[in-house]
């Protein structure tokens, strides 16, 4: 439906044509064939761009960025509210309207992020974004004051706009070293599975993507948290918890909860899949049974999950984040970095 390859194009195009325009200005007065030929390469190259623009991908991280910039400029409040559709689920620390938690709440501190993960559906209206933040007291100081990774999903409105539904993070004491921007697509075959199929409604596609998330809580229960993680994550995955930097990876994923993740009880709250049923979430409530004694992950957490559809139409999770619900609910603004 859409491919990737059709963003790489020549991005002097636009000034080659301007000298184009100008070196035979005066020819065009008077050879129409020149004229002619002139406006063509001009059309040719705002098609290009517009093609270009409309990328999901390729708009999604422009959006993410677009979103950083407005925080670093006007500030965390006013860019959150502009940025969040109104349905927007933030988690303070329990599941919350985004838009209505940062309504009239002065944050002030500087917030700025950059996307290194992205991933978007086939039908290109909805997609997920997540990377490294960086907190410091003002534009001007050198001092970062905390740091983390966030998690945004992002549907486009009626009118072809991206707008955050879903916004969570994690924060962590050490300096990470980003990895390159990876731009997560479906497999080629999963565009002509995704036309080739008869999709439901929204409603029942949604009950779908939750039954595969509580099939994947009976296998936990069952199986145990390796057994059940090898067969429901992909080869690439991201693996956020509070506290830890980022895994990128199954392998890493996997050595690390052998050392920490038990996890006894998972309880799915929601969630939302795209139109092409081939990327969705889903976000809930799981608890980490202890090791031992002194084991620092035991508790509960919220947990916020996303699934894509491999190359043989099963649901597998590319990211999962998982934060620590607290005994009390603490209102604060203080930290607004929870969320990025």
């Amino acid at each position: 439906m859409n491919d990737t390859n059709r963003i790489e194009i020549d991005q002097d195009s636009c000034s080659i044509a301007g000298i184009v325009v100008q070196k035979h200005f005066k020819r065009i007065v008077g050879d129409r064939w020149t004229l002619c030929t002139t406006m063509l390469l001009l059309l040719l190259v705002v098609e290009r761009n517009v093609l270009a623009t409309e990328n999901p991908i390729e708009s999604l991280i422009q959006a993410e960025r677009s979103f950083s910039a407005m925080s670093e400029r006007a500030g965390v409040s006013q860019s959150f509210q502009h940025w969040f559709a109104d349905s927007c689920i933030v988690l303070r620390p329990h599941p919350t309207n985004g838009k209505n938690w940062y309504k009239d709440r002065e944050i002030p501190v500087h917030l700025s992020w950059e996307p290194n993960v992205t991933g978007v559906s086939v039908s290109g209206e909805f997609g997920y974004s997540s990377g490294p933040w960086l907190m410091k007291k003002s534009a001007f100081d050198t001092v970062v004051t905390a740091r983390g990774h966030f998690v945004s999903i992002w549907k486009k409105t009626t009118n072809g706009e991206w707008q955050v539904a879903f916004d969570h993070g994690i924060s962590y004491e050490s300096p990470f070293d980003a990895v390159p921007l990876m731009k997560i697509v479906s497999p080629k075959i999963i565009d002509s599975l995704s036309q080739q199929k008869r999709l439901p409604q929204h409603s029942a596609r949604l009950d779908s993507l939750l039954k595969r998330d509580r099939q994947f809580h009976e296998l936990l229960r069952s199986k145990g948290t390796v057994f059940a993680y090898e067969n429901a994550t992909a080869r690439k995955v991201l693996m956020l918890r509070e506290g830890f930097t980022p895994v990128y990876s199954y392998m890493l994923a996997e050595q690390f909860m052998r050392k920490y993740g038990v996890m006894s009880s998972l309880t799915p709250l929601g969630g939302d899949v795209a139109e092409s049923d081939d990327l969705g979430y889903t976000y809930g409530k799981l608890h980490y049974k202890p090791r031992k004694e002194s084991d620092s992950l035991a508790g509960d957490y919220y947990y916020l999950r996303v699934w894509q559809r491999n190359h043989q139409w099963r649901w597998q999770i590319v990211l999962e984040i998982a934060t620590p619900i607290p005994p009390e609910r603490i209102e604060s603004s203080s930290h607004p970095s929870e969320s990025k």
